[in-house]
């Protein structure tokens, strides 16, 4: 089998995760995703397990306990179905997953797959120095990583100097957002009454913002 792993899969990355999974016919996928999945039911051959919980955590040690607790759950599984390949989307404690993926790779013989969407985090409070090592451990480690566009595949290998050929350039493409549009007029009118916007050019941005974006 193949094992899919997304500990942020809620929101906008649930719809990314739906998006790619559902357009993969050939073989059944593990979906292993966060309690708080919140988008439309996966096929048939999808079979979702929700197990990443860390995020309905409060404080940073509880969140941090409650990962390490998810992928011990998750290593122990990995072993009963010793999958052909598994493919990450995220890294949270990065020289955590990375050392249990590295054994996981040793006791099972898997190939295994990360989505670079960032080359490095962005989250507040990461160290470039540590982030650039763990992240290089992983780079190494992976048989195979994507990324989204030429640029960031010439940054990757510049930054990692990692094997060219197992570096693909997959596009992100859209997502289909599905939304109310009598909702959507609704708001509209109420943030235009509010901000008196008429004659104005008004832009929006979607998703938190940090200070990098």
């Amino acid at each position: 089998p193949t094992v899919f792993i997304d500990p942020q899969s809620y929101k906008n990355l649930a719809i990314y995760d739906f998006s790619l999974l559902s357009c993969i016919k050939e073989r059944k996928i593990h979906y292993l995703c966060s309690t708080n999945y919140d988008y439309l039911p996966l096929p048939p051959h999808i079979v979702q397990h929700k197990i990443f919980n860390y995020n309905n955590k409060k404080s940073n040690l509880a969140k941090g306990a409650s990962y390490i607790y998810s992928y011990l759950r998750i290593f122990f599984l990995l072993l009963w179905w010793r999958p052909q390949v598994i493919h990450l989307q995220w890294l949270r404690i990065p020289n955590f997953d990375t050392a249990l993926l590295r054994l996981i790779k040793l006791l099972t013989g898997c190939s295994i797959v990360f989505t670079a969407h960032n080359i490095l985090p962005h989250r507040k409070g990461n160290s470039k120095s540590d982030s650039k090592d763990a992240y290089g451990k992983m780079y190494q480690l992976a048989d195979a990583v994507i990324v989204h566009t030429q640029i960031t595949k010439k940054e990757l290998l510049s930054t990692f100097h990692i094997a060219e050929e197992k570096v693909a350039v997959i596009n992100h493409g859209l997502l289909n957002l599905t939304y109310d549009p009598s909702l959507f007029q609704q708001y509209q009118e109420q943030f235009d009454a509010h901000y008196k916007t008429e004659g104005h050019t008004v832009f929006s941005a979607l998703g938190f913002q940090y200070d990098y974006k």
